[in-house]
Parts: structure tokens; C-alpha cells; sequence
């Protein structure tokens, strides 16, 4: 096709677009009210998209004759040129179908293990731009839904009126919009909770960045407390996501997501005290972790990473958790055992740590930083 036809072609799809939109605006298609530029950006994308981008040079430079269809098309532009795996990612896809299910569940049979998948999943998704913006609103609408279940008090048919619209927000921009803009429309009435942040992220469960400890290690039904051996875990896990990610440590958490705090260990090993308690984790952390060099150990260090590792007390569910945050350490950096004279040297991988043979360090870390061995 010639570019006189192309561009002949282009203003007859443009004007037939803007033809719609003006019928729209006025009320004069029945059963259809004005449309909001949410819609007709998933509009646009859905039209334009399958478009080559030789075609869409040309759509953006006739579009400027049509001012309003010109502004949307720089909004969506970012997402139009990426592939749609990105804009419009298949996992997000996935997971808007899976909540407006399960959702559809909870309006029926209202189950509690409905309520907790559907939390859990909806507080863990998250994506940008270039995205398309219906996507990237759709989860902010669920993970705004799944705080009210959580802290709001909605009564029944309260309820039942916000779900008939949580399920109607689908993984189709198109048949989604106006069910999201009405969720959006609803004031929902809730206080979220001190330590929001901390909460979320022990609900997305243990992982690459994530790892819970007990205070008490069990054995059967009896729960004890030895401090040796839970230091060292507490040490190596730190290490692993200084060495691997950044990372949280959960002290007070349980492998099943229960959260039982620390109050029994601060009561017994620190008179009560928090502040004894976090200064004795610092010196924990300060004492134990060590830079070296792998062909002459003995020239040890005290590697310091007191920059790297935050520890804070918070409050979640009535409980004290300690909090330990990580930043990845630019130096690999060591537990060392002083008793034994010996380097153990830890990574994370998914949700456990790794401990690295002496013998294998170095080809890990020469396979890490690309370097040939």
C-alpha cells in the first residue's frame, strides 16, 4: 500500500473513531453513557495495538487532527509500542481472573479460605508502566478490597454490593472499566493498621526475600529456647541476603505465617527490655560477619555492615516482631566461627539459605561476577 492510501486509510479509521466518541459524549448511542478516559484508553490500546509500528507512525502524526484522541494516544504510547506481555502482562491477566473468582466465591459460599487466597494474592501483585493503566488500577482496587476485609466492618449487604462489582473487575479492560470506576466511587471505610508495610510482606509469605524465625525452636510438641543455635540462624540468614538480595527477617513469625512476637524471649533473656534486645542482635550481627580473601583467609575483617542491616521493633496483631532489614552487601562477606577458625559463607536461593563448601566459594563467586575459572 502506497502512503497516500495509508495515510488515507488512517484519517478514515481516526475520524470514525472520533465520530464514536462524539456520539458517545453526547448521549446519543442508547444505553451508553459518556465514556471516561480510563475507557477510552483501554479502548484505543485495543484497537491500535495489533497496528505495525509503521502503520502507528502514521496514527500518531494524523492524530494531532484530532486533539482528544491525539492526548490519549501519548498517554497510551508506552504501552502501545511494548510488546503486550508487558502491557498487558499475562501473569496480571491471570491473577485479575483468579481474584474476581474467588471472589465470586466469597459472595456465595463466604469461606475463610476464599477470604485468605484472595488477600494473599491480592496484596502481593504489582506492576507498572508501561503497562496499561486499567491494569495497573484493577490491582490497586483489589488490594484496596482485600484491606477492607481485613480492617473494615462492612455489613452483609454492604458487602454483597462491593463484591457484585470486585468480581466484575476482570483481566478484559474493556468489560472491566466501568466496574472498577464504580469501586473507585465507593468510600470504603476502614483504618489500616501501625506497620501496614511489615504486615504485607509477611503475608506474601517466605521467599527470595523473605525468611520468619521463632524465637522457639520446637521439638514434637515442646518448645524451646537455645540460644546458640538460634543465633547462628539468625546470622546465617542475614548473611544469605547480604551475600544474594536485599531482604526482611522476621523474628517472632512462624514458618505458617503465624505471628507470636518476641515477648516471651525479651521477658526471659532481656529483662523486658527492647532496647537490650535489639543491642544484643547489633552486637549479634557486628561480631560474626567477616570480609576475607579466598586464597588467604587469615587476613580477616570485621566487615561492619551496620549500614546494611536495619533492625526495628514493630507491633503487628497485638505482637512485638523484630524486623531486621537487609541491603545486598557489595563485598561477600562470611560467618566466622571463631571457636573453629573456619568461614562459612551463605546465599539465599528462593525461599532457604545456601551454604557454600569452602572448596566451591571460589568458582560460586567467579560464576557470579562472569569470570571465567
Amino acid at each position: 500500500m502506497t502512503d497516500s492510501l495509508m495515510i488515507q486509510d488512517v484519517d478514515i479509521q481516526l475520524k470514525n473513531i472520533f465520530d464514536t466518541f462524539e456520539r458517545v459524549n453526547s448521549g446519543k448511542i442508547n444505553g451508553v453513557g459518556p465514556w471516561s478516559m480510563l475507557y477510552k484508553e483501554s479502548f484505543l490500546w485495543d484497537k491500535f495495538r495489533i497496528h505495525s509500528p509503521r502503520w502507528m507512525s502514521y496514527i500518531y502524526e494524523r492524530s494531532v487532527l484530532f486533539p482528544e484522541i491525539h492526548t490519549i494516544l501519548q498517554i497510551i504510547r508506552p504501552a502501545l509500542e511494548e510488546a503486550i506481555e508487558i502491557s498487558a502482562p499475562p501473569l496480571i491477566q491471570e491473577k485479575l481472573y483468579e481474584l474476581s473468582r474467588l471472589a465470586l466465591q466469597l459472595r456465595i459460599f463466604d469461606k475463610t479460605q476464599d477470604r485468605e487466597n484472595y488477600i494473599r494474592i491480592a496484596v502481593s501483585l504489582k506492576c507498572s508502566p508501561p503497562t496499561l493503566r486499567y491494569y495497573i488500577e484493577a490491582i490497586d482496587a483489589h488490594a484496596k478490597f482485600a484491606d477492607y476485609l481485613l480492617y473494615g466492618s462492612p455489613s452483609p449487604r454492604t458487602l454483597e454490593r462491593i463484591l457484585n462489582l470486585v468480581i466484575n473487575i476482570s483481566n478484559c479492560p474493556k468489560s472491566g472499566v466501568k466496574h472498577l470506576e464504580k469501586f473507585q466511587s465507593i468510600c470504603l471505610d476502614y483504618t489500616q493498621p501501625d506497620n501496614k508495610e511489615a504486615l504485607e510482606i509477611i503475608r506474601r509469605d517466605e521467599g527470595q526475600a523473605v525468611e520468619f524465625k521463632a524465637c522457639y525452636q520446637s521439638s514434637n510438641t515442646k518448645r524451646q529456647y537455645d540460644k546458640k543455635s538460634l543465633s547462628k540462624q539468625r546470622i546465617t540468614s542475614v548473611i544469605a541476603f547480604l551475600n544474594t538480595n536485599d531482604g526482611n527477617l522476621f523474628i517472632g513469625v512462624d514458618d505458617d505465617m503465624s505471628i507470636h512476637g518476641i515477648e516471651d524471649e525479651l521477658k526471659q533473656y532481656h529483662s523486658g527490655s527492647e532496647d537490650k534486645f535489639v543491642m544484643q542482635l547489633t552486637s549479634l550481627f557486628r561480631d560474626s560477619i567477616y570480609t576475607c580473601t579466598i586464597d588467604n583467609p587469615e587476613l580477616k575483617a570485621i566487615a561492619k555492615p551496620k549500614n546494611l542491616i536495619t533492625i526495628r521493633l514493630v507491633l503487628i496483631n497485638g505482637h512485638t516482631v523484630a524486623w531486621v532489614q537487609v541491603k545486598q552487601s557489595k563485598e561477600h562477606l562470611f560467618y566466622y566461627l571463631e571457636s573453629k577458625s573456619n568461614y562459612q559463607f551463605f546465599v539465599r536461593t528462593g525461599r532457604n539459605k545456601e551454604k557454600i563448601k569452602p572448596e566451591n566459594i571460589e568458582s560460586y563467586l567467579a560464576l557470579k561476577n562472569g569470570i571465567s575459572v
